[in-house]
């Protein structure tokens, strides 16, 4: 599932960085506090700093990105090149931010990149090095939890995504990653469709039914569950919502679901 993980708004010294030249697609990086969105000369939203985002479009010094935050929803708008960094250079930033300001927010923004980046375990280190900075940190679990998915290890990953929900209720990516395992994961004992449903319903609920990758999880949780109905105008919302480049996957799982057949994830090999 393409999710987007839980960070914090803290106020931190930021380096004089300015983004290369980049393309669209091309992934980029926050590096100002609460970096601004515009549109229509109005502001949109604001992104927080260390979150990475992906170009859609380019106009001189501006890119158009899509963000989701799991306290905002999903806004989107214009960034500007002197608020963001080309992930290829993230991680000279943020190495320099962990060593003037070692806290669990800054390993928790290095160890994102590292996962981006295909380093999962050196990862995971850096979100153990913020675990043990603060224990109550959620989005540390929240995204270590996430790099255990990603390496199939979900015992450790539910684990993470629960101590994550109990540290902060309100936040809604643990709950739908956590959903997602119990819709779609290729080992049959983690999956329980009547969960599924209950957490991704939970998480739609506090971004506001408006982010169409947990309207597909809802709708995979559906369908995993036997309720096919649900699961096709789930579906049928989450195509909808979602950006070009996305819907042709989700109407696979339409297609799926059209069928009466649940959607289950590849086993790792």
């Amino acid at each position: 599932m393409r999710t987007l993980n839980l960070l914090p708004v803290l106020l931190v010294s930021s380096l004089a960085v300015t983004a290369s030249a980049q393309q669209v697609s091309d992934e980029i990086v926050v590096t100002t506090d609460n970096a601004p969105l515009r549109s229509q000369d109005a502001t949109t939203g604001t992104v927080p700093k260390g979150n990475i985002l992906v170009v859609k479009n380019i106009n001189g010094d501006w890119f158009w990105v899509i963000w989701s935050g799991d306290k905002t929803g999903t806004v989107k708008g214009w960034i500007n090149r002197s608020d963001v960094i080309p992930l290829s250079q993230a991680l000279d930033f943020f190495n320099e931010e962990v060593r003037r300001h070692p806290s669990a927010w800054s390993y928790t923004v290095r160890g994102m990149i590292w996962r981006e980046t295909g380093e999962e375990d050196i990862a995971i280190g850096d979100y153990n090095e913020a675990i043990l900075l603060d224990p109550k940190y959620a989005s540390a679990y929240a995204n270590r939890g996430w790099a255990w998915h990603g390496k199939g290890e979900f015992d450790k990953a539910i684990s993470d995504y629960n101590e994550a929900i109990r540290l902060d209720p309100k936040a809604a990516s643990p709950w739908i990653n956590r959903a997602w395992i119990a819709a779609t994961c290729p080992t049959a004992k983690y999956r329980d469709g009547r969960k599924a449903v209950t957490g991704a319903m939970t998480a739609c609920e506090l971004t506001g039914w408006k982010d169409w990758n947990y309207l597909d999880t809802l709708a995979a949780a559906y369908a995993e569950a036997g309720d096919f109905p649900n699961a096709v105008k789930w579906e049928e919302k989450a195509v909808g919502l979602a950006p070009k480049e996305m819907k042709g996957e989700l109407r696979s799982h339409l297609d799926l679901f059209r069928a009466h057949k649940p959607y289950h994830e590849e086993a790792k090999k």
